[in-house]
């Protein structure tokens, strides 16, 4: 629990929210990329990484994941990944959050360290990315 409030997941009553699926439409191009990744494959690839690694025990996959291939994706350095991660609840859904959030718990340096990392855990992680 206390990862996932470390990088911005409050834990508050699901009534008090808003729902992405609700504020979405399902025929958006991420929408729609989100539900052909094969997210569990990726993720099971992505396993190195994560092996005996409490230095990135707080950031999940998925989001990161998600986040780094935004990046590549939209050409963007970290702080306009963060940036535009908080006001876009397209971005928010591809990386997989439930509901909308105002803040990315995450700061650019962090991302950079996970990407780092992830680069010396895993030889083709670029690759396994694109």
């Amino acid at each position: 629990m206390k990862a996932l409030q470390a990088v911005g997941y409050a834990l508050t009553s699901d009534e008090s929210r808003n729902e992405l699926a609700r504020l979405i439409s399902s025929d958006h191009p991420l929408v729609l990329l989100e539900a052909a990744v094969s997210w569990n494959e990726l993720l099971e690839t992505l396993k190195p990484i994560y092996l005996n690694a409490n230095d990135l025990s707080s950031f999940p996959p998925r989001l990161m994941l998600g986040l780094h291939y935004l990046r590549r994706l939209y050409g963007l350095n970290d702080q306009q990944l963060v940036d535009r991660w908080e006001h876009d609840p397209y971005w928010q859904y591809f990386c997989g959050s439930k509901y909308f959030e105002k803040k990315l718990a995450l700061k650019p340096e962090d991302i950079k360290n996970w990407r780092q990392l992830a680069r010396t855990r895993l030889s083709d992680f670029d690759d396994v990315i694109s």
